[in-house]
């Protein structure tokens, strides 16, 4: 499990509402935010600019101790979305979900390749069209991303997500339709019209004629 033993992270209870009340505490260091799930009540909260950008440097869905100051309530907890500033990347604000033991959790996982891809060797081309999932999973089989071997994809090769569900822990499930196409191997230009060809041939139906124009008749026609 992404779990960081012994780490601590204090917020501060928020009183203030509106973009106004953000923007103060912006300013003075410090990012809006909620914590709410675990079966208590959604409380407002800022958290130190400082503290954030080192928990979110500790990467991915990383599970800590979250205390809420001056009452100390403490409860194991994780950053569930974070609002940047598009320009600068600076945290906006913050939405933190406590977490109960033994209760499953929806969290999105980066999917990453790996591997030297057999359909890009024979001349195809890859299509990476979900870079992103959504996991359900229990905490303490929480992971950070999920890792794809691609070396085996052939030309006109691809995988499902039912195909990468089979590398998930036992708790986890994709919530995600299971036929939709996680990587797929485009086949080289030119390969599939080959293909139909060869398959009309099989069926014993004719080729199309080539059209094949005399220089004379090209000439009157222009």
């Amino acid at each position: 499990m992404t779990e960081s033993a012994g780490v601590v992270i204090e917020v501060e209870p928020r009183e203030g509402r509106g973009s106004s009340e953000a923007g103060r505490l912006r300013r003075q260091g410090w990012v809006p935010g909620v914590v709410y799930g675990g079966g208590k009540e959604t409380v407002s909260v800022s958290i130190s600019r400082e503290t954030l950008d080192g928990l979110i440097r500790r990467g991915g869905h990383r599970i800590f101790k979250l205390r809420i100051s001056p009452s100390q309530e403490t409860a194991e907890a994780m950053v569930k979305e974070l609002q940047a500033d598009p320009i600068s990347g600076k945290p906006l604000h913050v939405d933190v979900i406590r977490i109960e033991r033994g209760h499953k959790i929806h969290v999105t996982v980066p999917i990453v390749l790996k591997g030297d891809c057999r359909g890009v060797r024979e001349g195809g081309r890859l299509d990476f069209v979900s870079r992103e999932l959504e996991l359900e999973i229990l905490p303490k089989d929480l992971i950070e991303l999920v890792e794809v071997d691609i070396s085996d994809l052939g030309a006109g090769d691809h995988l499902t997500v039912a195909d990468v569900a089979k590398l998930l822990p036992p708790s986890g499930r994709f919530l995600e339709d299971s036929h939709r196409v996680v990587v797929l191997v485009e086949k080289p230009r030119g390969a599939e019209a080959e293909e139909e060809e060869e398959a009309k041939l099989e069926a014993g139906e004719p080729a199309e004629p080539e059209l094949i124009r005399t220089r004379g008749k090209a000439e009157e026609e222009e």
